[in-house]
């Protein structure tokens, strides 16, 4: 068995994670920001630029912020050229090497802590509103179920797996089946990554 339930968006592990807004509420237009908004991204995928480009389109002030050296370095070049050159249309501030630290609301709105890995440095910044890429955690209610009935205990043989042989490993020989998670299931990735998986256990059944 196979479980691929995905993923749920990743919160940012920092108080005041509760005020954060996340991508898929702004792209699924289930939050309408007004005002001056952060976003965060510390995924560096197309996700937070998409979201910049929704919240632009809706005439919100947007900053960008990432702790990375540069911004989204996960975007091919071809691609991210057409982001970056609607961040430049849209007056969109791009600011790299801050790390947020934390969200407090204030009386003028949400106070942002930044900080620069590594060093004792921080800076708060007030925002109407703050929204934040951080990936997805896996969704593994299924997953936890049905571990304790089957034969491998989730577990993968690599050595089968990288010989292209079928999974051998036997953990629980009172198990019924084997099992096995794929994709954001396991961890934040892209599609491309959970395709590797799947394709890396099916090609042997």
């Amino acid at each position: 068995m196979i479980v691929a339930t995905g993923g749920t968006p990743a919160a940012p592990r920092v108080p005041g994670a509760g005020l954060v807004h996340d991508t898929w509420d702004v792209l699924a237009g289930t939050r309408r920001l007004r005002g001056r908004v952060l976003v965060y991204d510390d995924h560096g995928g197309n996700q937070a630029l998409d979201a910049v480009e929704a919240l632009v389109g809706e005439g919100v002030t947007v900053e960008i912020v990432t702790p990375e050296r540069t911004l989204s370095p996960d975007v091919g070049a071809l691609t991210a050229a057409g982001y970056f050159h609607s961040l430049a249309e849209n007056g969109v501030t791009v600011t790299v090497l801050r790390r947020l630290h934390g969200v407090t609301r204030t009386p003028e709105g949400l106070e942002v802590e930044l900080g620069v890995d590594g060093f004792a440095f921080r800076e708060r910044r007030t925002f109407d509103a703050v929204v934040a890429e951080m990936g997805t955690d896996p969704v593994q209610e299924l997953y936890d179920e049905l571990l304790a009935s089957s034969t491998n205990l989730g577990a993968v043989d690599w050595a089968d797996l990288l010989a292209r042989r079928p999974q051998t490993a036997v953990r629980n020989e009172d198990g019924s089946f084997q099992l096995f998670r794929i994709g954001d299931a396991v961890a934040s990735r892209n599609v491309h990554a959970a395709m590797l998986d799947a394709a890396r256990l099916c090609r042997t059944i």
